[in-house]
């Protein structure tokens, strides 16, 4: 991170200062071999290469300049409800705020037992009232994972839920403050965590119809005109809040899940409406599964 912020760079700088040295960018379309028109080191990217890669991936892709213009792409990602430039622009990964009242921790729990998850895990964050007068929601920078261990006789569901009911106990998140994926798996694992601790914590349903809340503050639609299902809302809310300042902690971890996950758009009645991609199929695509996402926009 540049000692001046991330304001104080673009997609045009070549090196910052930052707090441990400095910083120096290599932009695969200023290389040599590029300027050169030629190959002057074979180990080097080409042009050639490179409009092989701009025509699979796209010349503004999130994925290209990721990995070939060595900056997140200043326009974002066209298939992605988040972008790595939305997440800095507007300070998502910045974690100091003055809080004014109504200060409270929070939590919730993605659990293994949900369709299509790999990890069961936790995200805590603060939330309260600014000095501005916005109720903003802060991500603890990082997540907890809860594992079972298969040589004790409990059950691991019932091991998820102790050490779940455990974390927050310590954390100081009161049941009523926090949240369980009760999709599927998720159901039983609700009933249980119930017994084992108090029932008035919130059962999240990543499944079925989405909800009539408003959109947002801007769009007053209900959410079931906006968005074809209820998972789709959950990822697709958070959207506005980062514009508006009011989500703030978002780590490097969190940030890759959030922009991996695609979405399209789909003929609802009259309506255009938004589907993330399913779980199943990012994890098919990327090889990995969004469980911290999930439980950052469980919190959400």
């Amino acid at each position: 991170k540049p000692d001046l912020g991330w304001a104080s760079i673009s997609e045009n700088s070549a090196e910052w200062d930052t707090e441990h040295g400095k910083c120096i960018r290599f932009d695969a379309e200023l290389s040599p071999n590029v300027l050169a028109g030629k190959v002057l080191y074979s180990y080097l990217p080409t042009e050639k290469k490179l409009a092989a890669k701009r025509k699979k991936m796209g010349a503004n892709s999130l994925l290209f300049w990721r990995m070939y213009r060595g900056f997140w792409c200043p326009t974002g990602s066209d298939a992605g409800l988040y972008s790595e430039a939305d997440v800095v622009i507007y300070g998502a990964d910045e974690n100091k705020v003055t809080w004014r009242s109504n200060v409270q921790r929070v939590a919730f729990l993605d659990t293994a037992f949900s369709q299509g998850g790999d990890r069961a895990v936790v995200q805590l964050g603060t939330i309260g009232t600014t000095i501005e007068g916005k109720t903003t929601l802060v991500m603890d920078i990082g997540y907890h994972e809860l594992k079972s261990d298969r040589t004790k006789k409990e059950p691991l569901n019932f091991q998820i839920a102790a050490q779940f009911r455990e974390l927050c106990v310590k954390e100081g998140v009161p049941a009523y403050n926090a949240g369980v994926d009760s999709t599927g798996g998720g159901g039983p694992f609700s009933d249980i965590l119930a017994v084992l601790w108090n029932t008035t914590f919130h059962r999240c349903y990543f499944g079925g119809n989405p909800t009539d809340r408003p959109i947002s503050s801007s769009d007053l639609r209900p959410c079931s005109e906006g968005f074809h299902n209820k998972v789709s809302e959950i990822w697709g809310i958070g959207v506005e809040l980062i514009r508006t300042g009011q989500l703030k902690g978002l780590y490097p971890e969190l940030v890759k899940e959030m922009t991996a996950r695609l979405y399209s758009t789909r003929k609802k009645g009259n309506n255009e409406v938004i589907e993330v991609e399913p779980k199943k199929k990012m994890k098919a695509r990327s090889s990995f599964s969004p469980d911290i996402a999930d439980a950052a926009f469980g919190l959400v």
